[in-house]
């Protein structure tokens, strides 16, 4: 039966953990992962996790936990900063072509009635005889 506490991780795990956080974060193409941290430090999977939760139960000097939150905390996914830009600009993209369809529906909408609109008036208003007067019985210069 597995020990119900960890083992401990020594401060050179921890302290190469927490250099792989400064090296991720200083590389906008690296991944936001834990996985990436394993291959950083050529720690295991392991180690890397008991680091994490040491780090959580202790309130180690490190912070792992607070920065690895910081580092990742604006992506949905451990994407990098520039896969992670991308994606929001696809995002972006997509939301904005939806836009335009939808004024261009509206637009069209606004045509057809101002031109229904026209031909209700064209038919409404009668149209208008211009009459001259033919004068007889005048004698002309």
């Amino acid at each position: 039966m597995p020990s119900p506490t960890r083992k401990r991780v020594t401060d050179t795990v921890m302290q190469a953990v927490a250099d792989a956080l400064v090296a991720i974060e200083n590389d906008p193409n690296a991944p936001r992962t834990k996985r990436q941290i394993e291959h950083i430090t050529g720690r295991s999977h392991d180690a890397v996790a008991r680091a994490f939760a040491q780090d959580k139960t202790e309130n180690s000097p490190y912070r792992l936990n607070e920065r690895f939150a910081r580092l990742t905390a604006n992506l949905t996914r451990g994407d990098s900063l520039n896969e992670a830009a991308v994606r929001a600009d696809r995002q972006t993209i997509v939301e904005l072509r939806q836009k335009n369809r939808d004024l261009e529906k509206q637009l069209d909408r606004f045509a057809i009635a101002l031109f229904a609109r026209s031909l209700d008036e064209h038919d409404v208003r009668p149209e208008r005889e211009v009459v001259t007067r033919i004068r007889r019985d005048q004698q002309g210069d």
